[in-house]
């Protein structure tokens, strides 16, 4: 299978909430996760049973009320077994949507793929603010998604002051690529209603034609931008 196809292009919530929650058990049509990869966070919580969870190379056995983070880019697939599992699945960069649009030096390194959250969820209070995001999630109570805002900041705070996040590529030219790709990106879901060109995402990106032909097929396994 080409890599292109494991693109994941779905969108996950709503432009206005883009943050989903996915209840997954024998009914559902993707309960067996086939390969992909997207530019969303994943995480993922085990109900009940046993779920096989694949992170490019690395393989994990997940049991009952494991909480396991799945990176923007990273390519996962998992094989359930008598397992029912919960997904949420939202782009970092709602960290950008702070009061007055500001976001911390550090935080904002996130949104840019600089730093990546640590797979295996181990801190109590880490894994006791993402039940509390399951939970509401599922719930979907009147005026849940300032609750959900609210544990999603929280939990940022929290893997900022505990360091359960990871270096992505430090200082290398790789981790620019994919701030600009990030950016262009979010900037596309907002505007594909209008016409676009490449001459247009030079201009809004700031970067030559020449050199977004480039790193977009690098980053995303295209063959060819417009």
């Amino acid at each position: 299978m080409e890599k292109e196809r494991l693109y994941e292009k779905k969108r996950h919530g709503t432009p206005g909430f883009p943050i989903a929650y996915y209840f997954v058990d024998k009914t559902h049509p993707r309960y067996v996760m086939p390969p992909h990869f997207h530019r969303e966070l994943e995480i993922v919580r085990v109900i009940s049973g046993s779920l096989r969870l694949q992170l490019q190379r690395e393989a994990y056995l997940l049991q009952k009320n494991d909480i396991f983070v799945i990176n923007s880019g990273c390519l996962h697939q998992a094989l359930p077994e008598n397992c029912v599992y919960e997904c949420i699945v939202f782009d970092p960069a709602v960290l950008k949507q702070a009061p007055g649009g500001t976001v911390s030096e550090q935080t904002a390194r996130f949104v840019n793929g600089e730093l990546r959250l640590k797979p295996a969820v181990e801190l109590s209070e880490t894994k006791a603010l993402l039940n509390e995001l399951f939970s509401v999630m599922g719930k979907k109570s009147d005026f849940y998604e300032l609750m959900v805002y609210s544990i999603v900041f929280r939990l940022f705070y929290g893997v900022m002051t505990s360091g359960a996040y990871e270096p992505v590529s430090p200082g290398g030219r790789a981790s620019e690529k994919k701030r600009i790709i990030t950016d262009m990106l979010g900037w596309l879901e907002k505007n594909y209603a209008q016409p676009i060109s490449l001459d247009r995402l030079s201009a809004v990106s700031g970067y030559n034609k020449k050199y977004l032909c480039k790193i977009f097929p690098f980053f995303l396994f295209i063959h060819r931008v417009f």
